[in-house]
């Protein structure tokens, strides 16, 4: 604002001296007149006065001073040869932001592979992904940077496996089976996606290669997680409730599945929202379904419904309700059969 009434003030003192200089003229029967690049001077100089004041943006001095500062280290970095002395000492958001500039003048897979560590430890998956990818590009089949657009792409999905970070480790794994970062990578990120049958293999691997070390127990303790993890999981496949119901009752509204130990209230074990069509409806409860830790195999579970005429109805929303039944049947094969009625919410 500043800048901008500096601007206009000038402009209004220039004005007036052009009168008083062109009334003074005319009493000495002088005729003058404003050179054309007198005006073209005077409105490049109001334009940039008010670019200054209003079009500048507000973080462009501190990018500027960054700039200045860090530039020399970005070009470092670019070059592959960082001063570590001054690594420590350059903010990860000016380092973001001057290297991203760097980059653009003078690209580098080492630039990028940086960019993308600076980005993940401010916790920016998103963009760390992007500069991963031109890492990747630059660099070929070197491992790093693939290994570091798999951590990006898993940390963008919540720490869960996605099918290009899944490619990845596989794909690093075939060449490299006892790399310990993409056994860790892969092994933590299978747990997160409820891959048991993935999970368990990577750390078996890690408690194979460091079982002598000081990460034994903890090795242990995952390998003894996953292996109890996978045997629910492979316990409860395949559940599935068919819900018959009254013939007052109209389809087309949400059916909500569910499932619990006996007498348990609050937050179910699993629950399934779907668009009933018609009754009877058969609804498969899947792994990704499961709200909690799958029980221990073998535990009694219920399964229960509730069903609303609205199909964009929530639960709270659910008028019609069915009395638990307990599930039945083998391993992977659990069942249960139930009936809406008017049996109170």
């Amino acid at each position: 604002m500043l800048y901008l009434l500096i601007g206009l003030t000038s402009v209004v003192v220039a004005i007036l001296l052009w009168v008083l200089w062109r009334h003074e003229a005319r009493q000495q029967a002088v005729t003058i007149a404003m050179p054309a690049i007198s005006l073209t001077a005077a409105v490049m100089a109001v334009g940039a006065l008010l670019y200054i004041g209003v079009g500048l943006n507000k973080d462009t001095d501190r990018w500027l001073s960054d700039w200045r500062e860090y530039r020399e280290f970005a070009r470092q970095v670019v070059a592959g040869e960082p001063d570590p002395q001054l690594a420590a000492n350059v903010p990860l958001q000016s380092l973001a932001r001057v290297l991203q500039r760097q980059l653009h003048l003078t690209p580098s897979a080492e630039g990028w592979y940086v960019l993308a560590l600076v980005y993940a430890e401010m916790e920016a998956p998103k963009v760390a992904v992007t500069a991963a990818r031109k890492a990747v590009e630059l660099a070929g089949d070197e491992l790093d940077p693939r290994l570091l657009l798999a951590r990006s792409l898993i940390e963008q999905n919540g720490g869960k496996l996605d099918a290009e970070a899944s490619a990845i480790l596989d794909d690093v794994l075939r060449s490299h089976p006892d790399h310990d970062g993409a056994l860790t990578l892969l092994a933590s990120a299978a747990m997160q996606s409820r891959d048991y049958a993935r999970a368990l293999p990577a750390w078996q691997a890690l408690l194979n290669r460091h079982g002598e070390g000081e990460a034994r127990p903890l090795l242990e303790k995952m390998v003894a997680d996953a292996q109890r993890q996978l045997q629910s999981q492979l316990y409860y496949q395949g559940i599935t409730v068919t819900v018959d119901a009254d013939v007052r009752v109209q389809a087309g509204g949400t059916l909500f599945v569910f499932l619990r130990r006996p007498g348990d209230v609050g937050q179910p074990l699993a629950a399934v929202r779907v668009l009933a069509d018609g009754f009877p409806m058969t609804v498969s409860v899947l792994p990704e379904n499961w709200l909690q830790e799958m029980p221990t195999p073998g535990t009694q579970l219920e399964a229960g419904a509730r069903y609303s005429d609205r199909a964009s109805a929530g639960i709270e929303g659910a008028v019609e309700s069915a009395e638990r039944v307990a599930l039945t049947g083998e391993a992977g094969q659990l069942a249960a059969r139930l009936n809406l009625s008017a049996v109170s919410k």
